[in-house]
């Protein structure tokens, strides 16, 4: 997860830095690791709040006015990649071959700015880079013992649920937990 979040911080901060043409300031962020998918899956990915320039060392602020969106993705990738290879999690060959491939996997979405003065705006967006991982409300135990999810409409299988039995539903649940000897900087 390490890996994850400080490739995501690192991409927004090179395309950014390169777009204004300033190395010597940063982005504002505050991020936050989702893992559970729509899908009741393990799906790793960052959600966060950045600002759309840069932060000079004195206060000042550089806009950008638009994010380059397919700067960040294409550094994202690539970061992710070789910071898995590093950590001898990927081969070199495997790394080489994954960065070959046209259709990535690998996304960069950006909302809908919000204006500086729209707390209301910024309170919700907040709320959802730092919800839990799965909305109880979706959650139906069965009277068999296992646990119902609600999910988006699956293209594959036609069903909006998936059906978990009890040890099944622990392991997706726990997997979200992260490692507590593992430290995680999302600051930098």
């Amino acid at each position: 997860m390490s890996i994850l979040s400080r490739a995501a911080y690192d991409a927004l901060r090179t395309a950014l830095q390169c777009a204004l043409g300033r190395r010597d300031a940063l982005p504002g962020t505050v991020a936050s690791i989702q893992t559970f998918g729509s899908y009741g899956n393990w799906h790793p990915h960052i959600h966060a709040l950045a600002t759309d320039g840069l932060i000079e060392r004195g206060g000042g602020f550089l806009p950008r006015g638009a994010f380059p969106v397919e700067a960040i993705e294409q550094r994202f990738r690539e970061l992710v990649l070789k910071g898995l290879y590093r950590a001898e999690r990927l081969s070199e060959g495997f790394m080489e071959a994954l960065l070959s491939w046209e259709h990535s996997g690998f996304s960069v979405h950006v909302g809908t700015a919000i204006e500086a003065n729209d707390p209301k705006a910024t309170e919700r967006v907040s709320r959802y880079v730092t919800r839990a991982p799965v909305a109880l409300a979706k959650v139906h135990p069965q009277k068999d013992g296992r646990v119902k999810l609600l999910t988006p409409l699956d293209p594959k299988t036609g069903l909006d649920y998936r059906l978990f039995d009890p040890l099944d539903w622990i392991h997706a649940v726990t997997t979200q937990i992260p490692d507590p000897r593992q430290h995680i900087c999302l600051l930098y």
